[in-house]
């Protein structure tokens, strides 16, 4: 990648983000913002980049949880600012679907985020309580607490988020990358029931130095790249995210939304992950018809990282809905040719609030 067309902007809160900027031949084209999750980098959309993540490499690192999901939105609006882009198509992977459902709740009557689309996580409903708890019945719907999901599923869901928010958390990720990833990119997506998700499972499988073969969408080489970077750069403020679920500063920024931007009337993607043992394709799917009423869903045969692991297939459902929305009065606000072709140009910004990077793909449309 040309580092000559890296970029770097100070947004208003003073954080400095580095990204990869360059703009397409046609700058009235729509442009796809893509937002990632933990412990990913901008590699979720491979081949097309892998720049530093959040907190990663030459991004800032803030180590303190704070009340990130508004900030962060307004960190994209900036960045969208410097670099005069007018309006995105969204789409987020992981706590990067988090992101863009608060994005679609805080900007509901913006032509600048048109359309927002969902992979592996569905639309994330705003959290009115703050009780982790509560968190689980909140990730299913409200279907089932955390003694519940046990009993119906044989796990606990989120239970991992418990190992993650603790201080030690990062030192014993640090000192067992091989163990760490691993697992988290595990060819058996099962092990996620028994070894990743449940209460302290994750940690004692570290900590007793357990490794699996990787899936076969992860190559050495990818390997070796998310080792790397953690270890140049440490994984503390990328685990910030789960701090701020867990202490529930979330439920206080969350006040700042009105209820009635709780429904998603912009049109909206779903691309599930079936295999996923934690962010439950049932539940993403329910998530969806209850606050996303103009909604497309495409259903993969894939663990969590449905970007990667069906990277062709995504990309082909993803540029068929676009070209929907370009072609038809479901988004009113793009108005272009519906003929859309596959030669793009790319920003990636690299931004620094702790989780995920976010990468802009400017369509080129053709008539």
């Amino acid at each position: 990648m040309d580092s000559s067309l890296y970029k770097e902007t100070t947004v208003s809160r003073g954080l400095v983000y580095r990204y990869f900027s360059s703009p397409a031949r046609d700058s009235d084209k729509p442009t796809l913002l893509f937002l990632h999750g933990f412990p990913s980098s901008s590699q979720d959309w491979n081949p097309r980049s892998l720049p530093d993540m959040l907190g990663y490499g030459g991004t800032a690192k803030p180590m303190e949880p704070e009340r990130m999901p508004s900030l962060m939105c307004k960190d994209i609006v900036d960045i969208l600012d410097a670099e005069k882009v007018d309006s995105v198509i969204v789409v987020g992977h992981d706590w990067g679907a988090t992101t863009t459902s608060r994005l679609a709740d805080l900007y509901p009557d913006s032509d600048r985020f048109v359309a927002f689309a969902f992979l592996a996580v569905g639309y994330y409903p705003i959290r009115c309580e703050n009780d982790y708890e509560a968190a689980c019945i909140h990730v299913l719907c409200g279907e089932f607490n955390s003694p519940q999901t046990k009993a119906v599923l044989g796990y606990e869901l989120i239970g991992y988020w418990t190992f993650f928010a603790e201080a030690d958390a990062p030192g014993i990720i640090e000192r067992n990358l091989d163990s760490f990833f691993t697992l988290a990119y595990a060819k058996d997506p099962a092990l996620w029931a028994t070894d990743f998700a449940p209460l302290g499972a994750f940690k004692q499988w570290i900590l007793n130095g357990r490794t699996t073969p990787v899936a076969d969408f992860i190559t050495a080489e990818d390997l070796e790249t998310f080792k790397k970077t953690i270890r140049d750069n440490g994984i503390a403020a990328p685990l910030n995210w789960y701090k701020v679920y867990m202490a529930g500063i979330d439920v206080e920024d969350a006040k700042a939304i009105s209820a009635e931007s709780g429904v998603v009337k912009k049109p909206t993607f779903l691309g599930t992950a079936e295999q996923d043992r934690v962010c439950l394709a049932p539940v993403q799917v329910e998530s969806m018809k209850k606050f996303c009423p103009n909604h497309v869903i495409r259903r993969y045969d894939a663990g969590h990282w449905v970007p990667i692991e069906c990277q062709d297939q995504v990309n082909a459902d993803l540029l068929e809905w676009i070209k929907g929305l370009l072609s038809n009065e479901r988004c009113p606000t793009l108005k272009f040719a519906p003929s859309v072709s596959t030669t793009v140009s790319n920003v990636i910004l690299d931004w620094m609030a702790p989780t995920s990077v976010f990468y802009i793909r400017r369509l080129q449309l053709t008539s």
